[in-house]
This record gives structure tokens, sequence and C-alpha cells, in this order.
């Protein structure tokens, strides 16, 4: 951790800053992974974007598009989150900002604005994205650079609050940025692949991972060779995509995204909404289409290039509740200037 010197930490605690973390996509390998088996994932550069304003001493407010506001004396936001009681949609940054004051030794007194492209329980990491930007917008206005591996923890520390044993690749990801190979228990391994275009779609249906992850459990409690052949397959294909998107062979990775969808739907976590929208952008000319992320609704992602991007985005636009088309290997969490906001 560097701390800025006394000159520059006088105008930081007086001044504002911004700070923003790119979304995510799994490729292949959701739920098999929980089971020790790869996933393929990739930063998209979708941002959430946090602006850090002084406060007086003692205490946090929040305010968010689409969710609100909350202001709160961190005295009472301590007992809360020692205690895991805090429950509330703006639990993330409100827990982001105490938790980083405490960390670096200040006493909390910030107001976060934040702005998301995308809600939370879409599956593309929003939470996490949402910590690490409140996160190192709040260090950098008390005039401290805190370094990648810090903010991985400290999000890490956060999601811990709310999922209670998170994997992992939400923090790696957005802090991060690019795209990796994730094993439980060994970490990221950063691979060098090609930018990919993807067009995103939201089915309007939030989900929460914790639920999805149960279900596949009690699937697995009652035919548990049938479930691990899945698994096994998922993990080969997660490989495999990986080997293609270092290529940037679309074709071959297209189709280890459909066969990865279609095992996932074999696990039960698929829905209608999600394999409409799958079908949709395969009619439209997506190389291969996939729900991404724990399933139940949230989002798909559709394989695209230049010909057939805007064909695919218009198709799925008609179908679903939004719709983004991005690009992949996108930088992690950053300070941004703010004169240019």
């Amino acid at each position: 951790m560097v701390r800025q010197s006394s000159d520059t930490l006088a105008s930081c605690l007086s001044a504002s800053s911004i700070a923003s973390a790119p979304l995510k996509t799994i490729l292949c390998g959701e739920h098999a992974v929980v089971y020790g088996y790869p996933a393929l994932v990739t930063a998209i550069d979708l941002r959430v974007r946090v602006l850090s304003e002084p406060l007086p001493v003692g205490i946090i407010e929040v305010l968010s598009e689409g969710f609100g506001s909350w202001r709160e004396y961190a005295l009472n936001v301590a007992k809360l989150v020692e205690k895991r009681r805090l429950k509330h949609p703006l639990q993330y940054p409100i827990v982001a900002v105490y938790l980083t004051s405490r960390y670096i030794g200040e006493e909390p007194g910030s107001r976060v604005v934040v702005k998301s492209p995308a809600p939370d329980g879409s599956g593309l990491g929003t939470s996490a994205a949402v910590a690490a930007a409140c996160i190192c917008a709040t260090a950098i206005r008390y005039g401290f650079n805190l370094t990648p591996p810090m903010i991985a923890n400290l999000v890490q520390l956060c999601e811990r609050f709310v999922h209670e044993t998170p994997s992992g690749i939400d923090g790696t990801a957005v802090t991060y940025g690019g795209t990796f190979v994730y094993k439980r228990d060994e970490g990221p391994e950063f691979i060098d692949a090609k930018p990919l275009r993807l067009v995103v779609a939201f089915t309007g249906i939030k989900h929460r991972t914790a639920d999805l992850v149960r279900r596949v459990r009690r699937l697995r409690a009652k035919n548990r060779e049938y479930v691990d052949t899945i698994m096994a397959a998922i993990g080969e294909i997660a490989q495999e995509a990986a080997r293609a998107a270092v290529q940037g062979d679309l074709s071959l990775l297209g189709e280890q995204l459909h066969a990865n969808h279609l095992l996932l739907r074999q696990l039960g976590v698929s829905s209608k909404e999600l394999d409409r929208l799958v079908e949709t952008a395969l009619n439209a000319g997506s190389y291969g289409a996939k729900l991404t992320g724990a399933g139940g609704g949230g989002c798909i992602i559709a394989l695209v290039d230049e010909d057939v991007q805007y064909r695919v985005l218009a198709s799925l636009q008609n179908v679903s509740a939004s719709t983004w088309l991005v690009v992949t290997n996108a930088q992690g969490v950053h300070r941004e200037d703010i004169s240019e906001q």
C-alpha cells in the first residue's frame, strides 16, 4: 500500500475521486467450477463507475440509480457488518466503503455515487464490480494506492458478507481484467486470448447464485454419476474453449459455447427465457450462444463478428429486457480522470 505525500493527501481528503471496474462473463464452465473443473472467464467493457466524495466523519451515504439512496452512521454499519445483518439493496457499496476505510486506518466519512450498466443478479458480476470500484475510489480519495491483490482481497471480503463462500471468480475478473482459466483451489491462469465480440442479452429475471448451486447439488445427491459425467464434459469444453480463444478460432469457440449450454440445460439451470434468447441468437447468425452465470435467469452471451454483430443485436433486442454489444479482455479496476466525466 502506497500513501501519497502530505500535501497531496490534504487535497485528496477534500476532493472527489472516480474509479471504474469491468463486468465479467463466464464463457464456459459454470457450475462445474464448483466441483474443481476449470472455467473460462473474461472481463467485458461494460463498466461500473463510482464517484467518492467527502462527508463528515462517521457518515456513509450511497446513491445509486435504480436502488435509491441510504445514509447511515458508520457505527451502526459496523454493528450490522460484524453481525452479518446488513440486508439492503446497497449492501455491497456500504460494506465496501466501510471495510476500505477501516483497512487503511481512516474513520469512515464518505458519499459514493454508483452508476452500473447492468443490475445485480444478472450474472455479470455487478456486485463485485461495484465493490471493487467503491474500494478503489474510496482509497484514492484518502490518498492510498491499493495494489490489485489488496483490492481483490477486499472484494472477496465484501462478497463473503453476502455469499458466504464466493468462488473468487468475480473478484479476480473485476480487479485484474483480461481473460483467464479459473480452477478452484488453484486460482486464475491468465491467457493471451484474442479480444472477442459478444452480444449480451438480459432475460429481465434476476437470480441468486446460491439457489442454483443448491439445485445442482441436490441433483448430484440423487444421481452423482450422471452429474459428474456432465461436469467432466463441461470442464473439457472450458479447456477447448480457452485454446480456441487464444487462436481466435470463432467457429470452434462458438461450438464449445453451444455445447456448454446444452449440458447446462441437462443440469436444469437453464429456463425457457434463456433458451429462447440462445435460439434467437443462433438463428440470427451467432457463432454460438449460451447462458452465462448461474442460470435460472440472468443473461446469455452470443459470440459474433463484425459482419453479424448488429443483426444478432437487433434480433435479441426484440426478445430481451436489455442488450449490450461488448468486447472481452477489458482492463481491470482503475482510477479515472475526474475532469473527463
